[in-house]
Order: C-alpha cells, then structure tokens, then sequence
C-alpha cells in the first residue's frame, strides 16, 4: 500500500518532514530479513515488535499505525465559475492531508480498549477538565 501510494498518488517530496510515524512496521528488521526471500524471514516479519511511547500523549498504549501527512496539491478548476479568476492566477492549492494506514486487525484492535477513540477523547477532556478547574496553586500539567 504505501510503495503504490508514493509512486501513483504522493510524491516524497510532498510529505512533511517531522510529522511521519510508524508504530506498525519495524522496517529495519524487514530489511534485515530479507522478507521476499525467506520463508522463516517472512515469519519473524509478522511478529511485530512493541510499539515505542506514542508521540501523542492522548494515544493509547497499544494504538499501532503508519501515518503522514502530505502537502498535496489540489486542482480548483472545475470548482472554481469560469471567467471569475484572472488567467494568470493560478487554478492549483496546496492542502494538508493526512494519511492513516493499518492492517484490518491492527485497526480492530485500535478501535477497542485504552486505544479506542472514545478513550483517546476521554483524555484529552480530562486533560482540558485539569487545566480549567486547577487551584491557582496548583502546577500546571506538562505539555
């Protein structure tokens, strides 16, 4: 999926830096193995290793995904009325999309338990709760 995405639909170049991760996939460990060559190797690929501290706070302990975000452009016009836009303006915008990918079990498993995005909400309301009703003594809770 991601090798048919970056060639068809998502140049490199078009990805924002800082902002991929991947919770899913040890690749260093798929290259190691030599997947397409080895029937063990393709074994031990399956096997996924625990995911590291998620990057967001609010994510659940387990929440496994590949994620990017990509500065896509985006061709306005058959949105735009014809003859309203000077010629020498451009028709083309560029827009941030983000892309989430998971296997259908991992995505079962993210829907469930701590990882669920009900509980994902569920922090993140108590993490505003904590900032709005605080003693004025109180620290502030880290960022």
């Amino acid at each position: 999926m991601l090798a048919t995405l970056t060639r068809q639909l998502i140049p490199f170049n078009y990805v924002v830096p800082g902002e991929s991760l991947n919770l899913l996939l040890d690749l260093g460990e798929l290259v190691r193995a030599q997947v397409l060559a080895d029937p063990e190797a393709r074994a031990r690929a399956g096997e996924r290793p625990p995911p590291p501290a998620p990057l967001n706070e609010f994510s659940g302990p387990n929440y496994r995904i590949i994620n990017f975000v990509a500065d896509l452009p985006l061709r306005t016009d058959r949105l735009l009325p014809r003859g309203e836009i000077p010629p020498d303006l451009s028709h083309v915008v560029f827009v941030l999309t983000e892309f989430q990918i998971a296997d259908k079990a991992t995505a079962q498993q993210n829907e469930s338990g701590a990882s669920s995005h009900e509980a994902y909400k569920a922090r993140q309301h108590e993490r505003v709760r904590m900032r709005l009703f605080r003693d004025k003594d109180d620290p502030l809770p880290p960022d």
